[in-house]
């Protein structure tokens, strides 16, 4: 399979990746020690109050990631987008990945309230920000297309 990118810039991609993941879950891991709560607790000799604290923690933990990743995964594909090229036509991604960030989590939220009736909306607007951003430049004429 060929993938778009250079080995070395996979790699300080995922260095970059690591040091921000890193960063980020120290200063949460931080905040979740200064309120008191811990990841780490002997299951066998801590109180039902302690293990769900630290049930807490976790989840709060993840919550905390989620956005990242939906970051991440908007990036992913504006870096594909930027390296594809196909017989003179390159693509591009406009830059929202923020925008795609909050949309995301609202959207989640929905289809939890909804308990999933709303996947099939959550779907499909989901992929249409990503879809609407995507520019195609024309070799030889040098124009700049957008999808509607």
């Amino acid at each position: 399979m060929n993938t778009p990118g250079t080995g070395l810039e996979k790699f300080l991609g995922f260095l970059v990746a690591i040091v921000i993941l890193a960063i980020y879950l120290g200063i949460v891991q931080m905040v979740l020690f200064f309120a008191g709560l811990n990841i780490f607790v002997d299951p066998e000799r801590a109180s039902s109050t302690e293990v769900l604290r630290q049930i807490a923690a976790v989840y709060i933990t993840l919550f905390a990631v989620f956005p990242l990743l939906l970051f991440a995964q908007y990036r992913a594909r504006r870096y594909k987008m930027a390296r594809t090229r196909w017989r003179g036509i390159r693509f591009g991604m406009e830059s929202a990945a923020w925008g795609y960030v909050w949309r995301a989590i609202g959207h989640y939220l929905l289809t939890i309230i909804t308990l999933g009736i709303m996947l099939p909306r959550q779907t499909f607007y989901l992929e249409k920000f990503m879809a609407d951003p995507v520019l195609v430049r024309g070799r030889a004429s040098g124009t700049r297309w957008q999808m509607d």
